[in-house]
């Protein structure tokens, strides 16, 4: 028997007693209060505010904002099952995700299908209310299909074909693979497409490329899609040369079927940029196939996704794929938006698979590696609909076998993991649901992929000047509550208020007038360097100006930082800056700040100027802190509210449906803002007065 005592604030001592159920695994939960503490703030707003109680306690109420996990029930004994959901359920998780490698289990034969097993557990989730995602197992072929069709293997740049093992290591252009995947997609939605208890379909797994290599295949069959689609975007092979630039190096063809896929490290940007485009645009068909043939046989109910992953920083166009489907959906790890950038990044993400669609999206995987509320309660105030832990159990065998799990091997629960999930599961409970429609937000980021295919090489994909610069610039918006709808160069800024845009370097005239246009519509633009100086496939413009000079009202001229590390603006200080700064030379511009330091020393740094009826605030390097400031002032210009907020730790997020405001505290100490105490690692919700 298991006695947890909390003292919750203003209230007596409250007591949960667990006693075990004859369900194996399972047990009796009641709630304990204080792992939910309701004080008042200023006025009459109720605060609920999240921290870590060591306690188990029970909810029977439902949310839109769904907890789950990933279930592997093809690696334990069926009778093992009945007892892992139920604990589940009394957990507060909700919705589980299975059968992403599970392929082998019902068709050990081709043809030859043995669905018994997975009949059986999908009858005991509709028996205890337990809510599926199914997922389509074409990550890992089975053997026999590897074994009569070794050339669906995907083929690394060095010519190495990939060997059956592993996971992702098919060539998704492959029609012999594709017609298989969709095989095996149609026969699963014709069996449990009108299942009860199947809520969603997750097409593939981590649709990311070959494991140690970049997201792209080099088989005959994408050398082959690769010059398809250049015969469609070219007139001719002279159009290719001039385009890429392959004067230099002695590498302009004089044949279609010269034309390789980019497999040298010292390849030309715009044939890294092209091939990448490609095989995002060939993982988008590969999808949509499984997608259509799902979608053909199940209740119009069941929504179809797939958990995307390396989102932000190696050239996959998320955003289109979110769209070609019913919803956007990724995984969501700590750092892994980008590797090794900070959380912001993953903020930031959520914001585009958010707006995307302007639907709730879904993070199909996350850690259950020290969970912290904090990094849990930002996915879903940025409007995800649910959220799955990675995963329940330990498996006892496989690579995969020392993962971080809420539970051992044996099922019995780790130490404070299942008291954890519980605690945020009730706070959950108690906050308004999020909307079905997402509304616009007043605020633009512009990311670009094609300047994230321009950071590629062929050895590996690295990070870059633009994908550090981006959480630099989103950190002002992201600390100070001010929410943002993510935006490609090509879409339409009517509407908003603001746009930021870090470092586009790489742009088309297209984009540009798009640009010019918003501004001069009375829009209010931040922009720091490098920015407009490349046409998408890299080559610099002769004069790095011509398409924005006016809106920005100067001349940027030399682009390579002359040691320069100050910036010194009137009234506001001095701010260290990056190693990028840039020599500009102001027309109509008003001067804001200069460098202090180095070649560029009493030169312009920092500038704004009104064209037509807006301001574009620009900086011609790149700093956090400047940057902070600068977004300050071009959010005063548009009018935008935003929050007070000294933590640099802390995340505030206005409520979607504009109930209230999450704060999110990633610092390991507690936090006081704007009159709210955030636990450390925890979150508060406060309702709107």
């Amino acid at each position: 028997m298991l006695h947890c005592t909390q003292q919750a604030p203003g209230k007596s001592e409250q007591s949960a007693t667990l006693t075990p159920r004859s369900k194996p695994g399972a047990m009796d939960r009641v709630l304990c209060r204080g792992c939910l503490t309701i004080t008042r703030s200023t006025g009459t707003s109720p605060v609920v505010a999240y921290s870590r109680h060591t306690c188990y306690k029970q909810t029977k109420r439902k949310t839109p904002m769904k907890l789950g996990t990933s279930y592997y029930p093809e690696c334990y004994d069926a009778s093992q099952w009945e007892g892992d959901l139920r604990l589940m359920q009394e957990t507060g998780l909700e919705i589980i995700r299975i059968f992403d490698f599970a392929w082998a289990t019902v068709e050990r034969k081709e043809g030859v299908y043995e669905w018994e097993w997975l009949d059986a557990f999908l009858d005991l989730c509709d028996e205890v209310g337990m809510q599926v995602i199914l997922c389509t197992p074409t990550a890992t072929p089975p053997p026999w299909l590897h074994r009569s069709h070794p050339e669906i293997m995907a083929e690394l740049r060095d010519g190495t074909q990939i060997q059956f093992g592993g996971r992702r290591g098919v060539c998704n252009t492959s029609e012999v693979y594709r017609r298989y995947s969709v095989g095996i997609a149609r026969k699963m939605a014709e069996r449990y497409g009108q299942r009860d208890c199947v809520v969603g379909w997750q097409i593939d797994n981590e649709l990311h490329g070959p494991p140690g290599a970049t997201t792209e295949c080099h088989c005959p069959e994408c050398t082959a899609q690769f010059r398809v689609w250049l015969q469609e975007r070219y007139d001719t092979v002279e159009d290719i040369n001039a385009g890429w630039g392959l004067a230099f190096w002695n590498q302009a063809y004089g044949e279609w079927d010269d034309i390789t896929t980019p497999r040298h490290e010292h390849c030309t940007n715009g044939w890294v940029i092209d091939y990448t485009e490609v095989f995002s645009d060939m993982n988008g068909e590969y999808m949509k196939l499984q997608y259509d043939a799902i979608k053909a046989l199940v209740r119009p109910e069941q929504w179809v996704v797939t958990n995307s992953t390396g989102v932000m920083n190696i050239g996959m166009d998320h955003r289109k794929y979110s769209r070609m489907l019913d919803a956007g959906a990724w995984d969501s790890y700590p750092k892994c938006a980008g590797v090794n950038l900070p959380d912001t990044y993953t903020a930031l993400a959520h914001d585009m698979f958010r707006s995307a669609t302007f639907t709730p999206f879904h993070v199909l995987e996350t850690s259950t590696w020290h969970i912290r509320p904090a990094f849990l309660a930002e996915a879903f105030a940025r409007g995800a609909a649910s959220t799955l832990f990675w995963h329940w159990r330990c498996i006892p065998y496989g690579v995969e076998n020392s993962a971080d799990t809420l539970c051992h091997y044996d099922g019995s629960p780790k130490p404070g993991q299942l008291e954890a999930v519980c605690a945020f599961k009730e706070m959950l409970d108690a906050i308004p649901p999020q909307p079905t429609e997402m509304p616009r937000q007043e605020t633009a980021f512009v990311y670009d992929q094609t300047n994230v295919r321009n950071t590629r090489r062929l050895t590996n994909w690295r990070e870059s000047d633009y994908l550090t610069v981006q959480p630099k610039a989103y950190h002002y918006l992201w600390q100070h509550g001010i929410p943002v709808d993510v935006v490609t160069p090509d879409e339409s800024l009517a509407g908003y208020k603001l746009a930021v845009v870090p470092s586009l370097q790489l742009i088309d005239e297209a984009a540009a007038a798009a640009l010019t246009e918003f501004v001069h519509n009375g829009g209010v633009l931040w922009v720091c360097a490098p920015f407009a100086q490349r046409d998408h496939h890299a080559k610099w413009l002769q004069d790095r100006s011509a398409w924005v000079s006016e809106m920005l009202g100067l001349e940027q001229l030399d682009t390579h930082a002359r040691g320069e590390k100050t910036v010194r603006v009137d009234g506001a200080g001095e701010f260290e800056i990056d190693n990028s700064s840039q020599r500009i030379k102001p027309t109509t511009a008003e001067v804001l700040g200069s460098f202090v330091d180095g070649e560029y020393a009493g030169e312009p740094a920092v500038t704004i100027n009104t064209f037509g009826k807006g301001k574009v605030f620009f900086m011609a390097c790149v700093s956090q802190p400047l940057g902070a400031w600068l977004m300050e002032q071009a959010v005063a210009a548009a009018g935008i509210t935003s929050h007070e907020n000294d933590c640099k730790d802390l995340s505030i997020i206005p409520h979607l449906s504009g109930g209230g405001t999450w704060y999110c505290n990633y610092s390991t100490s507690p936090q006081t803002v704007e009159g709210v105490d955030v636990p450390a690692e925890g979150f508060v919700f406060k309702t709107s007065e």
